[in-house]
């Protein structure tokens, strides 16, 4: 089964998957955003235990998938699929976030030694990109793993 993790994702084989109610596979959503995991607790978005949470956990909030699914894209039947017309959306989804650190973080490196600057600017550099701002995802059929790449 793949978990879709933002620009990325995890094949876990069906041995690894934890099962409810029969064969019915749990995945568990990121809080406040749109990521799954095969497991609960905290995985960090970025490196050198630095990043954005994804924080998950067992809760009574469930989705059924195969009570209610839209099947959106399926290039294998050729045309027996409508694909909806927000699917070959290009451009970024959702709106423009901008933090306004990026100035205060060239302050701080111009005002700090040679040896502490080049690790200072190495652990900016480590951040995920969101936490400095975004311009929102792109969607689904411009992530690497929509065409066959799955990481």
């Amino acid at each position: 089964m793949y978990f879709s993790e933002h620009s990325g994702g995890t094949w876990v084989e069906a041995s690894e998957l934890e099962f409810q109610n029969g064969n019915k596979a749990v995945a568990y959503a990121s809080l406040h955003g749109h990521a799954f995991y095969p497991k609960p607790g905290l995985v960090l978005q970025g490196s050198g235990g630095i990043g954005i949470r994804n924080d998950t956990e067992k809760s009574k909030m469930v989705m059924d998938t195969g009570v209610s699914y839209s099947l959106v894209a399926a290039e294998y039947l050729g045309s027996a699929i409508n694909e909806p017309a927000w699917l070959n959306y290009c451009r970024e989804w959702g709106p423009k976030l901008s933090y306004d650190i990026t100035d205060e973080i060239k302050k701080v490196e111009k005002a700090l030694p040679g040896p502490v600057r080049s690790a200072f600017e190495k652990f900016v550099k480590g951040l995920p990109n969101e936490v400095l701002g975004e311009e929102g995802p792109t969607g689904p059929k411009m992530k690497n793993n929509w065409s066959g790449d799955e990481r």
